[in-house]
């Protein structure tokens, strides 16, 4: 289940760097990025977020519009000459919105007014008049979002930070890619927010810089389509959440259901599946019964030592854990382990996976499970909020999905994996 054919998916690309940091820090090296020197932004700029509130970021982010204005005055000579395109887009802004917002594939596009602007925290379009903007949403009833966040700089380079354009002051981390990876985000951000008959036509200028072959890593896009669809109601008979369902107009999963057959979940799934030495994970919320099981097999396949390390949160966004597992996830219903119940929330997941775990293991494998604790230089980011996943010390996903079930059941995700040894040195050491 993809919106791109899988071919496109298999890229050759150069990471260029691994960048870890608070939100704001990461935001603000990104509008610097965009700014200045030879990453500057020429032509257009893509940046897609899904939480959207006022903030230090958000300020950041005016401030950046404000100065591209200036830098970017219209052309006396050149007619031809087009505004810097510029388009935001957001999934998830307030309580609000969620319960007002268009059920339309089309999203919500906002109006190009000072109101408009207003509510968002921008500068007024009169103060932007040099560039070419617009800015829409997307959400979808009852919790599904675009969780995915990116930033694409003239159709050359790709920014992927975990963080959102808010006010956490959470530990983040963001790869910068080049290369054959920023085609297949490109033709994403068209089939995901380009339904206004946006085309993806070349920009004047442009030339794709694929640096060196020698340079050039595998890299696979790994996606994961949005699901408009509500967790299993634990403590509610079958009867009222059929009811439930039909008048609200949304649709309440089954107890039993896996994960959806997406690129993400049978890529991920299959790498801890295929793990030989060791799984290195960080997420902040350890909640995906799908991800517990594949990791809980590994543990206990007899023969196969392997060494696994998790660093999550305790007390991270309890109530979206509550909500999104179905308060509870599945229950036992036919007397196989697979659909015993895991938990509402990290905690109690890590509490079953440790008793599973503990009269089961393999021989000489081991399970490390950490509660990210920052250290004193990093005391301003009091939870860690970084996804990234490492196996064997050579694969590495990097991306906005979580190790929750919201990722891997109802979320839209946008991850990359990059093999090469090197690169997941680099991540590794960044986190460290």
């Amino acid at each position: 289940e993809t919106l791109l054919p899988l071919p496109n998916l298999l890229t050759a690309s150069n990471p260029v760097s691994y960048h870890v940091g608070t939100g704001r820090q990461l935001l603000n090296y990104v509008f610097d990025f965009i700014l200045t020197g030879p990453t500057a932004v020429e032509h257009e700029l893509l940046f897609v977020t899904c939480f959207w509130s006022k903030s230090t970021s958000l300020e950041y982010l005016s401030k950046t519009l404000l100065e591209l204005n200036r830098l970017h005055p219209p052309s006396r000579g050149d007619h031809r000459r087009r505004k810097l395109r510029i388009r935001i887009c957001i999934s998830s802004r307030s309580a609000f919105q969620k319960l007002f917002h268009t059920s339309s594939d089309k999203g919500f596009t906002y109006a190009n007014t000072a109101r408009a602007y207003q509510r968002l925290g921008l500068p007024s379009p009169e103060k932007l008049g040099n560039l070419d903007i617009v800015i829409k949403s997307k959400f979808f009833r009852p919790i599904s979002v675009l969780h995915g966040k990116y930033v694409i700089v003239d159709r050359k380079r790709l920014l992927l930070p975990s963080c959102n354009v808010s006010w956490e002051e959470w530990l983040e981390g963001m790869g910068v890619f080049e290369g054959g990876i920023v085609d297949s985000f490109l033709e994403y951000y068209h089939e995901t927010w380009g339904g206004t008959g946006e085309s993806l036509q070349s920009l004047s200028g442009n030339q794709i810089d694929l640096r060196t072959e020698e340079r050039l890593l595998p890299t696979v896009f790994l996606t994961q389509p949005h699901h408009a669809v509500f967790p299993p109601l634990r403590f509610v008979p079958t009867v009222i959440s059929r009811v439930i369902s039909s008048c609200l107009s949304f649709k309440i999963s089954p107890s039993v259901t896996p994960a959806p057959l997406t690129p993400q979940n049978i890529f991920m799934a299959a790498l801890v599946r295929q793990a030989r030495r060791s799984i290195f994970i960080q997420t902040p919320n350890l909640t995906c019964p799908d991800l517990l099981e594949v990791l809980y097999e590994r543990l206990t396949r007899n023969g196969e030592s392997i060494d696994i390390e998790i660093i999550t949160c305790t007390k991270m966004m309890f109530l979206e854990q509550v909500v999104t597992t179905g308060f509870g996830g599945p229950s036992k219903s036919d007397g196989t382990e697979r659909k015993l119940r895991w938990g509402a929330t990290t905690e109690s997941c890590v509490n079953e996976l440790l008793r599973r775990v503990n009269d089961s293991i393999s021989e000489n494998s081991t399970l490390s499970i950490y509660y990210y604790n920052p250290l004193p230089e990093m005391e301003m980011a009091q939870q860690s909020h970084v996804k990234a996943m490492i196996v064997d010390k050579e694969v590495t996903v990097v991306g906005s999905a979580n190790g929750d079930r919201a990722s891997w059941f109802t979320s839209g995700e946008v991850n990359v994996m990059v093999l090469d040894e090197n690169f997941a040195r680099g991540v590794k050491d960044s986190l460290e």
